[in-house]
């Protein structure tokens, strides 16, 4: 039988050596925990919003141009200029306007005296006369026929019957509309003068309603064209346009909860319209991107069109729910978890989740008031994992 060879005490003693050295490290690693931060599962108020930058318009806006050409004889009003309804804004020079209606109106007054010579001379005389001639001619033409179908005139006379004829009826056609165009002209010239009447008015631009002037084109003594910009009006009442993606759009109603903000203060307004119609926009960055207008009510005094206006459209809240930091989540086999501090170590604990707040989420279920959880764990923790907080 073989004898098994005991150690030396020499290495009995380095055995015992490295033992006493090794303890008090694995006694550091059995109780080192990770240092993490924690946060109190709580009730607090949270609300899913969606947020955008408006833009503040004038329900009613104008651009009003020149109706003639001409030079500006006098502006009015100068830029923020509060303006009623029927005010002069603007005047134009009108001299050769009414240099033109001055000579129509000499036109009139002469063909009606023409017409008045020809009322006292008879042309209703010349008229009938000129159809006591036309029926004469044509008694005679008809007679010509006669004779002539019985061989007893010959072509030549029985043609030069027939031309009388025809100069009749013309002469009768001349007396006639000799009168009648006269009438006409004389209506004519005074359509004319009636017409320019109504543009002189023209010189005289007007504003077409209650309103501030936010823009000026033009100067006094500048010459322009017809159809040139002059200035532009805007109403005092307001609303705000926004500009949303058509994913956030569809989320809206007619009811959802709106609010401004105005410098430090937050204003409840609601929607008034939306638009029904998405259109492709390319944004800064040269992306395309389908997008609606909704208009809100603007509330709270703003006055200044083009300013832009902070706006949150309320999807959904909850004034008192159980809510935990977003900090804490994690994505595990498709699920939502958190660290859960149970006993000093990290316990995975799913959760069920409601509404998405700025930085919180309503939790459904899973975890109760007070519970606390792990933000932002890193990749050390684990089910199980010994933590500290941090100080």
């Amino acid at each position: 039988m073989k004898k098994i060879a005991k150690p030396s005490k020499k290495v009995l003693g380095l055995g015992g050596i490295l033992l006493i050295l090794l303890l008090p490290a694995a006694v550091y690693f059995l109780n080192l925990k990770e240092a993490v931060t924690v946060d109190e599962v709580r009730l607090a108020p949270v609300e899913e919003v969606i947020k955008e930058r408006g833009i503040l318009r004038s329900r009613s806006r104008m651009d009003l141009f020149s109706p003639a050409g001409g030079e500006i004889q006098s502006l009015m009003v100068e830029i923020g200029d509060e303006v009623a309804r029927g005010d002069i804004l603007v005047t134009m020079d009108d001299t050769q306007a009414r240099l033109r209606l001055d000579s129509l109106v000499y036109e009139v007054r002469a063909l009606e005296t023409t017409l008045e010579i020809s009322d006292a001379k008879g042309d209703e005389e010349a008229v009938r006369m000129a159809r006591e001639d036309y029926l004469k001619a044509g008694q005679d033409y008809e007679n010509a026929r006669i004779l002539y179908e019985s061989g007893a005139l010959s072509k030549g006379e029985y043609d030069a019957a027939g031309l009388l004829f025809s100069v009749a009826g013309m002469q009768l056609d001349m007396a006639r509309d000799q009168s009648s165009a006269r009438h006409l002209t004389l209506k004519s010239l005074e359509s004319q003068v009636e017409i320019l009447m109504d543009e002189l008015s023209d010189y005289q631009v007007r504003a077409p309603f209650d309103g501030i002037v936010s823009e000026i084109h033009v100067s006094d003594g500048q010459r322009i064209l017809g159809g040139t910009p002059l200035l532009q009006l805007y109403e005092e009442s307001f609303f705000i346009e926004v500009d949303l993606l058509e994913e956030e759009l569809v989320q809206l109603s007619m009811a959802t909860p709106v609010r401004i903000r105005r410098g430090e203060e937050r204003l409840e307004t609601m929607i008034e319209k939306i638009h029904p119609t998405i259109k492709p926009v390319v944004s800064d960055l040269g992306v395309t991107q389908l997008k609606g207008l909704v208009e809100v009510e603007a509330v709270g005094g703003f006055d200044t069109p083009g300013r832009e206006v902070d706006v949150v459209f309320v999807l959904k809240a909850s004034e008192e729910a159980l809510t935990v930091d977003k900090q804490a989540l994690v994505k595990y086999n498709g699920g939502d978890y958190v660290y859960r501090l149970l006993a000093g170590r990290a316990a995975l604990t799913p959760v069920t989740l409601g509404i998405e707040g700025g930085d919180r989420y309503e939790i459904l279920g899973g975890l109760e008031a007070g519970d606390r959880v792990i933000l932002n764990p890193s990749e050390g923790i684990d089910e199980g994992t010994r933590v500290a907080i941090k100080d």
